[in-house]
């Protein structure tokens, strides 16, 4: 189990992300919910907006059972699972069209890569 989670925190570490992997690895440290994944590393993806996001999900579960599950690919989703979720914390950080899915108890976030012409 140790080995797993140093691997997993490991490839964190290299996807070029730091303040999206702190925030994940502060709410694994905090005893939240938060699962994640490292498929493939993002192009192209603002940390900051990222981890605003992944911050505002983590705040959504915190007073609640909840959970948060976050794969990295060639961009990457997010997925929080709450008894009621307020969408409220996330309106003015995630557009309509990032929203993949959304019900009362999830909803899934897709953040794509942006196109090399827009890399900041």
């Amino acid at each position: 189990m140790y080995r797993e989670q140093a691997s997993r925190e490991g490839r964190l570490s290299l996807i070029g992300l730091p303040k999206t992997a702190l925030a994940l690895q502060r709410a694994d440290w905090t005893g939240l919910t938060v699962e994640y994944d490292v498929i493939e590393t993002p192009k192209q993806i603002e940390d900051s907006r990222v981890a605003s996001i992944l911050e505002a999900a983590l705040d959504m579960i915190e007073v609640g059972n909840g959970e948060v599950s976050v794969t990295f690919h060639e961009g990457v989703t997010i997925e929080i699972y709450r008894d009621l979720l307020d969408m409220s914390r996330l309106k003015d950080l995630v557009t309509p069209m990032e929203i993949e899915s959304q019900t009362e108890y999830e909803c899934v976030i897709e953040i794509e890569s942006l196109p090399a012409e827009e890399e900041k």
